[in-house]
C-alpha cells in the first residue's frame, strides 16, 4: 500500500531529475558563442547615464552604422532613417541625442527613452520575424563594454533558450505556481472542523476577524510578536530572508523592464545599490539559516533531507541573480540559470513546505480566530497569537 510520504517521495524525485535536466542545459550555456563575422567597426560608446551618478551596469557599444543598415529602406531617403532615432527641431534640423532633445530630462527619464527605445524597437522586429538585436532580458547583449573597454560578444546561441524561459516556461511556471497555491488554500479551509469550530467562525465573526488580522499583522512586522522577540538573531535573518526573496524580485529595476515592455506597466524599482545589497543580506541570512539549523541540536533533529534541497533552491535565485547582474566575461550561462531556478522555485512552491507562502496566512488567521473569541481574546489582552 502507497502511503502520503511516498507521494511526496516521487515528487522529489521529479524535481530533483528536472534540477539534474536544467542544470545540464545551463552547463551548456556557459561556453560563450563565437564572435560573429560581419558587420561595421564604427561603434559609439553610449555612457550618458554617467552623468547621473556610478554606473550600475557596463556602458553600451552602439554599432551606429549596423543600425542605419538595418532601418533602411528601399527608396527612403536617409532623413527618414536618422529621425527613427532623432528628434527634429521646426527647421528639421536632428538632434544628436537619442530620441530626445537638447533640454534638461532626469536620469530615471533617460533610462526610460533608451529602454523603451532600444528594447522596443528590438522586440517589434523579432515578433515580425525580422532580424533584431538583444530583448529585454537579454541586458548583457547591450551593456557589453568590459573593463578596459573591450568588447564582449553577444550570445545568439542562447536567444531561443532565453525566448522559451521567459515565455512558455515562465507561464507554465506562474500557472502551476498560482494553481497550487489555490488549491493548497481549499484543503486547507476544506479539512478545517467547522462543527468543532463553530464558536468563531459562526457567532462571533467580528471578533474572529479582528483576532485574525491581529494575529497576521503582528507575525507580519519584525519583533511584532512575542516569540519574535524572544529569537532577536533568528528574526534578524528571517526577515532579512524573505524581503530578498519577495520583496526585491517585486521591486528590481530589470524587472521592472520585462514588466513594461510585455505588458506596458511598471511600478516603482528600488535603487540598484539598494537591490544589491539586500540581495546579499538576504543571502548571508539564508546561509546562517542553514548553518543554525545544522549547529543547533533541537532544530537539526527535525531537519529533513526536503529542508536542506528547499534552502538551496531558495538561495539560488538570489545568487545566480547577482553574479548574472554584476558578471565580467562573456556567456549568458548565469542569466539562464537564474531565470530558471527563479521558475523552479515557483513550481515547487505548492508542494513543498515553501508553501507557506499562502499558508502562512491561513493558520495565523485560523489560530488568531481561535484565541480572539475562546481564549480570553474578547478583552483585548494577553498574548498575541
Amino acid at each position: 500500500m502507497r502511503t502520503g510520504s511516498d507521494g511526496w517521495r516521487r515528487t522529489w524525485r521529479r524535481i530533483v531529475g528536472g534540477v539534474l535536466g536544467l542544470g545540464l542545459v545551463w552547463a551548456a550555456t556557459l561556453a560563450p558563442a563565437p564572435v560573429r563575422a560581419g558587420g561595421s567597426d564604427d561603434r559609439l560608446t553610449i555612457d550618458a547615464m554617467s552623468a547621473y551618478g556610478p554606473l550600475a551596469r557596463a556602458t553600451v557599444a552602439f554599432p551606429h552604422d549596423r543600425h542605419v543598415t538595418a532601418l533602411s529602406r528601399p527608396g527612403a531617403p536617409d532623413d527618414a532613417v536618422c529621425a527613427t532615432c532623432h528628434l527634429q527641431d521646426k527647421d528639421g534640423n536632428l538632434f544628436e541625442g537619442f530620441r530626445r532633445d537638447d533640454g534638461p530630462v532626469t536620469g530615471d527619464r533617460l533610462r526610460a527613452i533608451f529602454h523603451e527605445g532600444c528594447i522596443g524597437c528590438h522586440m517589434k522586429r523579432a515578433a515580425a520575424g525580422r532580424k533584431a538585436g538583444p530583448g529585454d532580458v537579454q541586458c548583457r547583449g547591450c551593456h557589453n563594454v568590459a573593463a578596459g573597454g573591450r568588447v564582449m560578444p553577444w550570445q545568439p546561441a542562447s536567444v531561443g533558450l532565453l525566448a522559451f524561459l521567459t515565455g512558455p516556461m515562465l507561464w507554465l511556471a506562474f500557472a502551476v505556481f498560482f494553481g497550487g497555491c489555490l488549491w493548497r488554500v481549499v484543503a486547507y479551509v476544506r479539512g478545517l472542523d467547522w462543527r468543532l469550530d463553530r464558536v468563531p467562525y459562526g457567532y462571533f465573526r467580528s471578533l474572529a476577524l479582528k483576532g485574525a488580522l491581529r494575529s497576521i499583522g503582528h507575525w507580519l512586522l519584525p519583533y511584532g510578536a512575542r516569540n519574535w522577540r524572544l529569537h532577536p538573531a533568528y528574526t534578524a535573518a528571517a526577515f532579512l530572508f524573505h524581503v530578498g526573496l519577495v520583496i526585491v524580485p517585486l521591486f528590481l529595476y530589470a524587472h521592472g523592464v520585462i514588466l513594461r515592455q510585455r505588458f506596458g506597466f511598471a511600478w516603482p524599482a528600488l535603487p540598484a545599490d539598494w537591490a544589491d545589497g539586500l540581495t546579499l543580506l538576504a543571502v548571508a541570512a539564508g546561509v546562517f539559516l542553514l548553518v543554525r539549523r545544522y549547529v543547533l541540536p533541537q532544530v537539526r533533529i527535525l531537519t529533513t533531507p526536503q529542508d536542506w534541497l528547499v534552502m538551496a533552491l531558495s538561495l539560488a535565485p538570489l545568487v545566480t541573480g547577482f553574479v548574472a547582474a554584476h558578471q565580467a566575461g562573456p556567456g549568458n550561462g548565469w542569466l539562464v540559470a537564474h531565470i530558471m531556478t527563479g521558475e523552479l522555485l515557483l513550481i515547487a512552491i505548492p508542494f513543498t513546505k515553501l508553501s507557506h507562502v499562502v499558508l502562512f496566512f491561513c493558520s495565523r488567521a485560523q489560530i488568531g480566530m481561535d484565541f480572539g473569541v475562546k481564549r480570553g481574546g474578547q478583552n483585548g489582552s494577553g498574548i498575541v497569537w
